[in-house]
């Protein structure tokens, strides 16, 4: 039974918790009072003509950078040059630089090089390019171009050299695959534009889960970020999205201890479940215990996962708002998951008649998908002596 479909639900389920993780590692080095979110930065990149790529999300220190970052900030609310810049130079494996366009009044200067933080580059940090003798702005057709640089690679050699001040929390990925693409190191015409948009931080949005956790590998943040996540948990202002990435934030810090216990592990992944009503925990439970071997208590806790059907509550209020083929599609997708998770773990316990009607549920929900259809058949295939079967109705 193929495994593929699983780490791509689990993958696309948990995109903001991955989120959460790599904005965790790349601070993993600060002390208690040394960052904080003060802005977000969005680029939404197209290729030339008019092709859309995507999005790239930064999280901004404005606290250790407040000159650059304020300059920043500035120029991509600055509708008179709609927010434009573009890639220009590109390093595979280790960094692409560009510019934005900024106005006269907007630009930073070389003295921003006097900001200087303590924070150590590493891969997806963004810093201040410094082209050499001079500003660090070039000037041509009475615009002001100011450079930065995304790095795909830990680089602590340039942190008495460049001013870091954010770093990426999401589209890294969409970033190295443009990189990889081409082996031209300058651009003479850029492909690769953007526009940007920025919002300052706050506690109500998303990212407070984020800032809450993103320390979780200082010993010493470990109990702060454990009660800040308690607090936004215990406050009832959370969105179901926002509390579903703060519960797993909880057992991110969990899994970050050198020794943990997991059995604590595991009763987060069940509270989980509860506060939220869905089975995507329970299924990441059982992958767990896939991981420490235990086919058999994977096999249980994927039974419990599909157990658990798509919320009631969300699906109504999708149904009542016209949005009938979305709700179609999402109940699709979260059944095909949960069933695909108890059809592989069960294959594995040797559970086979209860994985085997698993599966035919999965296939059931998503019937044009070959690889479901393999899956059924890995099934089939079985002799009679290893598995005795009473065929389900399919």
């Amino acid at each position: 039974v193929s495994t593929q479909s699983t780490g791509f639900f689990m993958a696309l389920g948990y995109f903001k918790f991955f989120i959460i993780l790599f904005l965790t590692f790349a601070t993993s080095q600060l002390s208690s009072n040394e960052l904080r979110i003060t802005d977000v930065m969005s680029l939404e990149i197209w290729e030339r003509p008019a092709t859309y790529i995507g999005v790239v999300e930064f999280a901004l220190f404005g606290d250790q950078a407040p000159i650059t970052v304020a300059h920043l900030t500035s120029a991509c609310r600055d509708d008179s040059n709609d927010a434009i810049g573009a890639w220009y130079r590109n390093v595979q494996d280790f960094l692409m630089q560009g510019y934005l366009i900024v106005s006269k009044q907007s630009h930073v200067n070389r003295k921003t090089q006097d900001e200087l933080t303590k924070l150590s580059h590493r891969r997806g940090s963004i810093s201040l390019a410094k082209p050499g003798p001079g500003p660090d702005l070039t000037f041509s057709d009475s615009k002001y171009y100011q450079n930065f640089f995304i790095l795909f690679a830990d680089a602590p050699r340039l942190d008495d050299e460049h001013l870091l001040f954010g770093h990426v929390v999401s589209g890294l990925e969409l970033m190295e695959k443009i990189s990889r693409g081409s082996s031209v190191e300058f651009f003479t015409s850029p492909p690769y534009v953007w526009k940007c948009t920025t919002e300052k931080f706050t506690p109500e949005n998303s990212y407070s889960v984020a800032y809450a956790s993103m320390l979780k590998e200082i010993p010493s943040q470990i109990s702060q970020s454990f009660e800040m996540l308690n607090q936004l948990i215990d406050s009832k202002t959370l969105s179901p999205v926002e509390l579903y990435d703060a519960m797993y934030a909880l057992i991110a810090l969990t899994e970050s201890r050198r020794q943990f216990s997991f059995e604590e592990l595991k009763a987060r992944f069940i509270l989980t479940s509860e506060y939220t009503g869905r089975a995507e925990p329970l299924c990441d439970l059982a992958s767990r215990y896939h991981k420490r071997q235990n086919n058999h208590q994977a096999f249980l806790q994927a039974k419990f996962c599909c157990a658990v059907p798509y919320p009631t509550e969300i699906e109504r209020l999708l149904r009542a708002s016209g949005q009938k083929d979305l709700a179609d599609d999402l109940v699709s997708f979260y059944n095909v998951t949960r069933f695909d998770v108890l059809g592989l773990y069960a294959y594995q316990a040797a559970e086979y008649q209860i994985g085997y009607e698993a599966a035919l549920q999965a296939m059931k929900a998503a019937p044009t998908d070959e690889r479901l259809k393999k899956n059924v058949q890995a099934y089939e295939q079985l002799s009679s002596s290893v598995w005795p079967r009473k065929l389900a109705k399919k």
